[in-house]
């Protein structure tokens, strides 16, 4: 098994960077509130914490970031109600990520990703996301902190990736084996983006996000996205805005990219901002639904999904305004 160290600058840099950020950073509020801008927010006394998955299930069932026309969830478009709304998503007492810092592991034979894929997820991961109106809409869930969200580098291993869906354990196991292998170790704030070259076509979704304890006790969190440049059903048109000319593959990644990245941080141990018994997370009653291109901060524009905002009971894709 063939795994290679990409030296980078960006990768001693976010490294050190990340060393200064507590354990504290994994948030578990005591007697807050969401923050807010004058519109109400939601906050539900936890029915139910530390939920794991049905044994029968390779993964805990609300980081599936199910594909287009099979999401069995409920789902609305933007034009929803402000008005108290079933949907809006309930806190259950677990811990949320307002900083992190994401790593990409590119998982395959770099021939079999889309050419350009790599290179537009570091432009949405480096200096795209953070300070973007689009990473603010998670505010509202983080008790006052704000997001801020710092890129790692990148990781390879040329090693064939699965072909179908495996257990949770099978990912963590993944993450940690390329870490040690740089040399690093897991960081329990840090968010795992693994991006697989084998088809997304047998997999039963587009991505998904989880966590799970690597061998030497570190909670790890990762999100999983195989290579959508053959599944229509992960591509984000239709509607087709003509955001930008990027590959099918990338733009499925980009748009999976901000649907587990949010996810991550609002409900990193799927105890957090979840409902029951659907498993919604903010990403989920808006899978695919779009009403305009989103303007990263580094200028670059992609088709990503609305984000589901409690504080106005609707899908929006600016940082907690009704669009």
């Amino acid at each position: 098994m063939l795994r290679i160290r990409l030296m980078i600058p960006i990768l001693a840099s976010a490294l050190a960077a990340t060393a200064a950020w507590s354990q504290q950073d994994l948030q578990n509020p005591q007697n807050t509130q969401p923050e807010g801008d004058g519109l109400p927010a939601t906050i539900q006394t936890p029915t139910t914490t530390g939920r794991q998955a049905e044994p029968s299930s390779p993964h805990r069932p609300a980081g599936i970031m199910p594909k287009r026309d099979a999401n069995p969830r409920p789902s609305v478009n933007a034009a929803a109600s402000a008005a108290s709304n079933p949907l809006n998503i309930p806190y259950l007492g677990g811990p949320v990520l307002p900083k992190t810092t994401v790593y990409a592991i590119w998982w395959g034979n770099p021939a079999d990703f889309a050419s350009d894929e790599r290179d537009g997820i570091d432009d949405i991961l480096e200096d795209g996301f953070e300070g973007s109106p689009y990473l603010a809409l998670a505010n509202q869930y983080l008790f006052g902190q704000k997001a801020h969200v710092r890129f790692g580098g990148n990781l390879f291993d040329h090693s064939a990736p699965p072909t179908q869906d495996q257990p949770t354990s099978a990912f963590v196991t993944e993450v940690y084996n390329v870490l040690i292998e740089n040399g690093e170790k897991p960081d329990p704030t840090a968010v795992y983006a693994i991006y697989a070259s084998s088809s997304a076509t047998p997999f039963p979704y587009c991505a998904n996000h989880d966590y799970g304890i690597g061998p030497d006790g570190t909670a790890i969190h990762f999100f999983f996205v195989p290579n959508a440049s053959d599944e229509p059903l992960c591509w984000v048109q239709p509607p087709e805005l003509s955001c930008n000319h990027h590959s099918n593959g990338l733009q499925a990644a980009a748009n999976s990219t901000a649907h587990e990245l949010m996810e991550s941080i609002t409900d990193p141990n799927s105890d957090a901002w979840v409902g029951l018994p659907t498993y919604n997370e903010i990403g989920d009653p808006c899978n695919f639904t779009y009403k305009r291109c989103v303007t990263l901060t580094n200028e670059t524009v992609w088709q990503l999904q609305m984000i589901w905002s409690n504080k106005v009971s609707a899908c929006v894709q600016g940082a907690g305004r009704q669009e």
